[in-house]
């Protein structure tokens, strides 16, 4: 992802754990590191109610923290308004790609 986003721009994304960027929790990649669903649509939606023995797939996880801008505060939350577009413009193609190899390659328990 980092590569597709510097073809666009230029700029330098790292790829890090989520909770190496900043201490938290209870946060979505929390949730789904731990969490499992039954592969058939049919089946119900929970691990716990699902048919003994159906195929189990655990959902992906993503943190992407936007580029930071030095015209506001320094690093951090916040982009001015020249920025917004083209960050779009560098995360669009990376998070296509992240979902179209999340399809191709599902994590089965």
């Amino acid at each position: 992802m980092a590569k597709i986003i510097k073809k666009i721009h230029g700029k330098t994304y790292v790829s890090q754990k989520s909770i190496d960027l900043y201490p938290t929790t209870g946060s979505a990649s929390d949730w789904f590191y731990l969490k499992e669903f039954p592969i058939d649509s049919a089946a119900p939606a929970t691990k716990a109610l699902a048919p003994e023995g159906a195929k189990m797939v655990r959902p992906y996880g993503i943190t992407i923290e936007l580029r930071p801008s030095p015209e506001w505060w320094g690093p951090g939350f916040v982009l001015g308004p020249k920025e917004i577009i083209p960050t779009g413009e560098e995360i669009l193609p990376a998070v296509l790609h992240y979902a179209e190899s999340a399809i191709k390659a599902p994590l089965f328990q």
